[in-house]
């Protein structure tokens, strides 16, 4: 049987903006400065790096950032499949969701 598999990628910009409101939605102090960098940690984590050297690296459940990122998909008017396994993989400044539909 074929399956879709579809990708979106998020600059560090989007990111960002994905962090906000995830900033609001959850009462977390979310950094202002610019994004430098994502790296992806076990267990389901992923460290955000940022462009500040005040700035502590922050730790998210993956789970949590998809969520942020389904949202910032809605708002800007972005399709993203209700259905279908959705995993994020870390590439330098940028995030890729990739979206599994059997």
């Amino acid at each position: 049987m074929a399956n879709e598999l579809r990708k979106i990628v998020f600059n560090g910009e989007e990111i960002s903006a994905a962090l906000g409101v995830l900033g609001e939605k959850a009462q977390l102090d979310i950094p202002k400065a610019p994004l430098k960098g994502v790296t992806e940690e076990p267990g389901g984590y992923l460290i955000l790096i940022f462009d500040n050297v005040l700035a502590q690296p922050l730790k998210l459940r993956t789970k949590d950032m998809i969520a942020a990122l389904l949202i910032f998909c809605q708002q800007k008017k972005i399709m993203v499949p209700k259905n279908g396994k959705k995993v994020l993989k870390a590439e330098g400044k940028s995030l890729t969701m990739l979206i599994k539909m059997a």
